[in-house]
């Protein structure tokens, strides 16, 4: 897998794309190296929060392992990010 910049572009797209197919294959680790170091995680709901940098995602990830009910789903809103 390549990591989230090639060629001193940033593609967003292809970068969530290769994320969400590692979290989904259960690969956190390359899910993980995916993130810049910029990244934030914004959660709603009743445990509303801001995980920032990859320390955070991971963070949010062993928080959130046993919690998630089998009705929840994962919405991507917004992905920002630009050239660099």
């Amino acid at each position: 897998m390549d990591g989230p910049i090639e060629s001193g572009k940033l593609n967003t797209t292809d970068v969530a794309r290769r994320a969400y197919a590692a979290i989904a294959n259960g690969d956190a680790a390359n899910f993980l190296a995916e993130l810049t170091s910029d990244v934030a995680l914004h959660v709603s709901g009743d445990r509303a929060a801001t995980y920032c940098g990859p320390d955070g995602v991971q963070q949010f990830m062993r928080d959130s392992r046993g919690r998630v009910a089998e009705e929840s789903h994962l919405e991507v809103v917004e992905v920002l990010g630009g050239e660099t």
